[in-house]
């Protein structure tokens, strides 16, 4: 049968439905947990964080390879979904190992960017906006490059992103070769590429 628990006066739990069976409602606004209490089957999926807390974190590897010779702009292999709760923000942080191939040219240089996308029938678009790359590099030195020039470098990216709208959102790398023969995004497996993600409360 239905009925309320009530403490001093105020409401603490009301149920509702037949006796043995139904739902008993905490009222929130009359009830507050003491500190160093021990809750034991709780359910914290829709649970509330402060802001600025970390509600998850996704974290993936990669080993494969994508190159582009070509001067334009391209998708990598390195895509990574994360699930959030609409209105939180994504920090991003991006270790990617690369090759730059310039065999005797004056310089090399590739330039690479950060998409997203919210669902998966949405389109890609750089979170920086126009034309902005989230890295550059550039080498180059007096006369031609040497023949058979390679140049090793990891590549860091790191920021914020607050996404206008939705849940499921996934992020993927692109990179524009601008000068050298091939400009090689993660090494393969002697060289893993590393991808942080992590929702945060606002």
């Amino acid at each position: 049968m239905a009925g309320q628990l009530k403490i001093g006066g105020n409401v603490i739990a009301t149920h509702a439905g037949t006796e043995g069976a139904g739902t008993v409602t905490l009222d929130s606004s009359t009830l507050t947990i003491g500190s160093n209490t021990t809750i034991s089957g709780a359910n914290i999926a829709s649970a509330t964080f402060p802001a600025g807390h970390i509600v998850q974190t996704v974290h993936q590897k990669y080993n494969q390879t994508t190159q582009q010779t070509s001067y334009t702009t391209i998708a990598t292999h390195i895509e990574t979904e994360i699930n959030i709760t609409a209105g939180n923000k994504v920090f991003f942080n991006y270790t990617i190992p690369t090759r730059l191939f310039a065999s005797g040219y004056n310089y090399g240089q590739f330039l690479m960017y950060l998409y997203h996308k919210t669902g998966t029938g949405g389109t890609y678009a750089n979170i920086a906006g126009s034309d902005k790359n989230q890295a550059n590099y550039y080498f180059d030195e007096v006369g031609t490059l040497p023949t058979d020039y390679y140049r090793y470098f990891t590549v860091p990216i790191t920021g914020f992103h607050t996404p206008s709208s939705g849940t499921q959102q996934f992020y993927r790398i692109y990179v524009k070769h601008i000068q050298g023969n091939d400009t090689t995004v993660g090494i393969g497996a002697s060289n893993d590429t590393f991808v942080t993600l992590q929702e945060i409360q606002l």
